[in-house]
């Protein structure tokens, strides 16, 4: 090995690519799922459960105002945790991160069942209008490069202590300065007020579009088709990254109408497969288990599971980002735009290997200042002593 050269690390890349896919798939999908389903039912069963408008309502609201605030908010937070040499204090982090986002996740689900509610209520009594609801918020989110804000776990996987925590990413990717606060807060509200509700939207259409056409009269039936196809579908999915992005680079590279219409058909495959993954696994819990045993304690016992394995793991953000997607974007600075970015096992490695070549460097650069000090010693002085 070559003086200063970093070794190896961690295993081959297409292991660690193997490895964080099941991670996410049947570690961090699981506990994201045992959250949600836990939160979501005990706010049906304890927020005004006789008065649904007012409840969803309140819901909302609640949603609302967290959601901005965490957007305003974050990007503040960094100034607790930098040191006066720019680093970043990891305990500290670990500690802002954890609180901030717990209370964004349930912010974000007070907010999905707020909107979730409200168009049930008012919207998706019957298979047409079902239909009419999951066309027009997926032909809006097509429209503006949004579809993707739909994609789900196990697709999607965001660290805590990833480098841009504290960055967030609304719509048109206005940052917050004191000479952009107005942009800065459309821009958020842009982003809570239309594209997430469009988002949630796509999802309750797709739900009771398939509760009226997928065995609608055997619910067991239907939730293990769609458990089973969601899971086959994104293993394949996973298995196919490689020639999807070759392929993606090529209609990337030729600059043509093929590269929005292939991400447009990358991401509503993905968001599909995601649904189908989740509604399986949703019905089961919900209808099985939640409902048989309506007992506060159980909610409890699923939210805390949930989110304690989340924020055990590092990854207690995937519930609570404060990102909106843009379709075709590529949000790493590399690859293609229809990456699937589950990094895990992945992230940690970089982590490792940044910090053992900054040693490294640190190493030989004192190494050099030595060897010349002590060459510069043993070299005669002529004219002195």
């Amino acid at each position: 090995m070559m003086p200063g050269a970093v070794p190896q690390i961690c295993c081959h890349p297409a292991v660690l690519r193997t490895l964080d896919v099941i991670i996410s798939c049947f570690v961090i999908f699981p506990a994201v799922i045992l959250y949600w389903s836990g939160t979501w039912k005990f706010l049906e069963l304890n927020v005004y459960p006789d008065h649904p408008y007012a409840g969803s309502s309140l819901m909302l609201l609640i949603g609302i105002f967290i959601l901005i605030t965490g957007y305003f908010a974050l990007p503040l937070l960094e100034d607790l945790v930098v040191l006066e040499d720019l680093q970043r204090d990891f305990t500290k982090h670990l500690l802002v991160a954890k609180v901030f986002n717990y209370v964004m996740a349930l912010g974000t689900i007070f907010f999905w069942k707020g909107v979730w509610m409200l168009i049930e209520l008012g919207f998706v009594k019957s298979l047409p209008a079902s239909l009419t609801v999951l066309l027009v918020s997926a032909g809006l989110l097509l429209l503006m490069r949004s579809i993707s804000n739909a994609t789900t776990t196990p697709f999607v996987l965001h660290l805590d202590s990833s480098s841009d925590f504290y960055k967030t990413a609304p719509r048109f990717r206005t940052q917050l300065t004191p000479d952009s606060v107005f942009p800065y807060s459309f821009d958020v509200l842009f982003t809570c007020l239309v594209i997430q509700p469009l988002t949630v939207s796509l999802w309750v259409g797709l739900w009771h579009t398939f509760n009226s056409i997928l065995y609608p009269d055997n619910r067991q039936l239907s939730y293990l088709i769609c458990a089973t196809t969601g899971m086959t579908g994104a293993l394949l999915l996973f298995s196919l990254q490689m020639p999807t992005q070759r392929l993606a680079l090529r209609y990337q590279n030729s600059q043509s109408i093929l590269v929005v219409i292939f991400t447009d058909v990358f991401h509503v495959t993905v968001v599909l497969l995601g649904f189908m993954l989740w509604r399986g696994c949703w019905g089961y819990i919900n209808d099985y288990l939640l409902l048989s045993y309506d007992d506060v304690w159980l909610m409890g016992v699923f939210h805390g599971i949930g989110i304690g394995l989340l924020l055990f793991l590092d990854s207690s953000r995937t519930v609570a980002v404060l990102q909106c997607g843009v379709d075709g974007e590529n949000t790493d600075g590399g690859g293609t735009a229809v990456d699937l970015n589950v990094l895990y096992l992945r992230h940690f490695c970089r982590y490792r290997d940044s910090v053992y070549s900054l040693q490294v460097e640190s190493a030989i650069e004192s190494q050099s200042l030595l060897e010349s000090s002590s060459q510069y010693a043993s070299t005669p002085v002529y004219g002195g002593f």
